[in-house]
This record gives structure tokens, sequence and C-alpha cells, in this order.
């Protein structure tokens, strides 16, 4: 009876630990996600329990079943809705009016990360009328983010529209048009009328993220810089100028796609939305952009500065043709892209037969790299773009 005890009271120990932990993960999730907001200028987003269950649901269905994407399947165990709306009502939120974002990191914030590196995806964190979110994570390396709109969820709580023009499938019951457009509008007005997309409080990536559906015309392109016009303060679609992207030199960044409502081929983007994707990016540099637009017979103008993430100690830049480094140390080797066509996916290495070698694809043209060997040896590298590197232990 009293081992039983113990073993009971250590499994208890050791499941509450893991809850804490994952109650941390998620906590920092939320307060991240609002540190995002907060650089936007926009109001935060308030966590809500039944947002963050049904999040947390669709997270472990697609886990357990080893899936991706926004649906879920009537027949599969562990189903609770077959859309994000629907996944939401059934855990008790008064309604389907859901944005839902899903990544595959290997935490919360990283999540966060590759959404905002996404051309589309971005996009539901900075909408204009969200006010409250619910973040799900399994441990399986998938978060899923839920958003959603406590007016509109406040005004399915209400009693239904029975005349004029409504809508029917934002609440359970009849919702009138002219509430629904009151509470988006209620949001809009406390948010500034720009918002734009990266901007100094926070350093990014060089690159884009892949996305589905996929916006990019090449395989590596630059971090997208998004620019949202309020369509609260802007009765009438703004007409871009000009763009224009410089490093700290002020040297002319080449822009690679530029996309709005006309171009989009998704149909994704609102009359108020602009997209600018330059070239791969460099790390650890500054970067200003510009744009001169008019509005309603006027011109006006719009600059600020971002930069992209400073390299870690054992982060390498790929630009000699030796780079040396120390046994027995993991080092992540980036390669500059050289074009927009310039991704490496694969690489191969050619060592003596005592040295071992630890690798992997990290991320977007970075690799992983570990070698077991004495200083002097010498690994060569061959990328899958045919470029050799050596790399001389030191």
């Amino acid at each position: 009876m009293l081992i039983t005890f113990i073993i009971l009271l250590l499994f208890f120990g050791c499941a509450q630990k893991e809850y804490i932990q994952r109650d941390l993960r998620l906590e920092h999730g939320y307060n991240y996600l609002n540190h995002y907001r907060q650089a936007l200028g926009m109001i935060p987003l308030h966590k809500n329990l039944t947002l963050e269950k049904a999040a947390t649901a669709h997270a472990h269905y697609l886990a357990f079943h080893h899936t991706t994407g926004h649906t879920e399947s009537r027949s599969k165990s562990g189903f609770s809705g077959l859309h994000a709306g629907d996944r939401a009502v059934r855990f008790g939120y008064s309604t389907y009016d859901v944005i839902e974002n899903i990544a595959y990191g290997k935490d919360v914030s990283t999540s966060i990360d590759m959404l905002f590196a996404t051309l589309y995806h971005r996009l539901g964190f900075m909408d204009w009328s969200i006010d409250e979110v619910g973040i799900g994570y399994d441990s399986k390396g998938i978060t899923v983010v839920d958003m959603g709109r406590s007016l509109v969820r406040q005004a399915c709580e209400s009693a239904y529209a029975r005349i004029g023009k409504v809508y029917t499938n934002i609440c359970k019951k009849p919702l009138a048009v002219s509430r629904y457009q009151r509470a988006i509008a209620m949001n809009q007005k406390l948010n500034p009328p720009i918002i734009y997309w990266p901007t100094k409080q926070i350093s990014v990536v060089p690159y884009a993220y892949p996305e589905s559906p996929n916006p990019y015309r090449y395989l590596l392109e630059g971090y997208p810089i998004t620019i949202r016009f309020n369509p609260f303060y802007f009765s009438q679609r703004p007409k871009i100028i000009v763009f224009q992207l410089k490093d700290h030199n002020g040297k002319k960044i080449r822009l690679l796609q530029q996309i709005d409502r006309t171009n989009d081929r998704m149909h994704i983007f609102s009359s108020y939305d602009f997209a600018y994707i330059p070239e791969a990016l460099e790390w650890g540099k500054m970067y200003r952009a510009s744009l001169i637009y008019s509005y309603r017979g006027q011109i006006r103008s719009l600059t600020w500065s971002f930069s992209t993430k400073k390299p870690t100690k054992n982060f390498i830049v790929l630009k000699k043709k030796v780079i040396k480094i120390k046994p027995n140390r993991w080092y992540e080797l980036y390669w500059q892209p050289c074009s927009p066509t310039d991704k490496i996916t694969t690489y191969r290495y050619y060592c003596p037969k005592n040295v071992n070698i630890k690798g992997y694809m990290k991320g977007i043209n970075t690799i992983a790299i570990r070698i077991e060997g004495k200083p002097g040896q010498r690994v060569k590298l061959v990328l899958s773009n045919g470029k050799r590197i050596i790399l001389q232990l030191n």
C-alpha cells in the first residue's frame, strides 16, 4: 500500500510539473503575441479560455493523426468541429466568427515568429477587429491560435434579429448586419489608422517562411513588408505612388513582388492591404522603408526602419571558402542566397575516417553541424546548389 501511494505521489508530482510547464509556455505565448501587437501599435488580445480549449483540441487532433490544416474529419477520433468556428462553438463560444493560425515550431514563441514571417498568415494577427485569443499547443510541436471578437460574441449572446438584413453564419441565430458592422467598427476605431510590419521594436529573420497557400513567385524570398490602412479612418482605397527599401548604406534593395488586392491570386488581401517582398535580406542589418501614397487628392508619406536579427555566437554566414571551427561544438551554417532560386535543400560531406559528423537542415539555407575530430582536420561540404565549403577544425 505504501509503495503504491509513493508511486502515485511521484506520478502526480510529474504530471503536475508537466502541466505547470505547459501553462508557463502558453502564458509566455500570450505575452509574446501581445508583444507583437504592441509593436504594431494595436490593442492587446485578451486570453479567452473557451478559444484556448478549441485551439488545444485541434492541436491534439493534428498531432494524433499526423496531419495538417484547419479542417477535421467527422470519422476520425478527437473530432471537435469541421472548421475553427465550429470547434469554438462546440466548446461554448457564442460565435462562429473565428480566425485561426497554425504553425509547426519547437514552441509557441517560435511558431508566432514563423507566422509573422509569412505574407498571408500574419494578416490574422494584424486584424483590426479581434481582441481575444486562445492558444493551444501539442508537445509534438503544433501551435494553434484561435482569435475572436468579444463584441461580436456578446452580440450573439443577446436577442437575435427578427427583421432587416441579417447574417446567418455568424451566430447560432440570425444577427443583424448593422449590429455586426458596429461591433467590428468599435475595435477598428481603437487601432491606429495605419500599421506596417516589420517595425524596429522586433528584429526579424532575413527571409520569408513558406506557407500554404503559397503566395511566392520564387523559391526563396526576403522577409515580406506589409502595410494595412484602417478602413475606419480611410473611407476609400489609398493609391500607392512609390515604395522603396534601402539598407543602412542607402543601397536600394530589389523588390521581387508587389502584392495588393488587384494581383493577389488567393484573394486574401482587402483593398486596404499592400505588401512588398524583397530579395533575401542579410543577417544583423538595418533597413529603411519609405512609402508615398495619395488619399483624397493629398500626397502623404510614411518612413520607418527595422532590423534583421544578429547572428548568435556559433552562427556562421558562409562567405569564405574555408571556415575555421572548433571540434565538438554545434554550429549553424547559413548560405546567403545569391538569387531568389538559390535555396539549399540538401548537402553532402566528405571527411577522413576518424572524423565523426552530426548534422541536419535546421532552417532555410541553414545547416546545423557538429564535427568530432582533431585540430587541422578538414571536412568538405557540398551544398545542393553545387557550392563547396571547407570546414577546418581549429
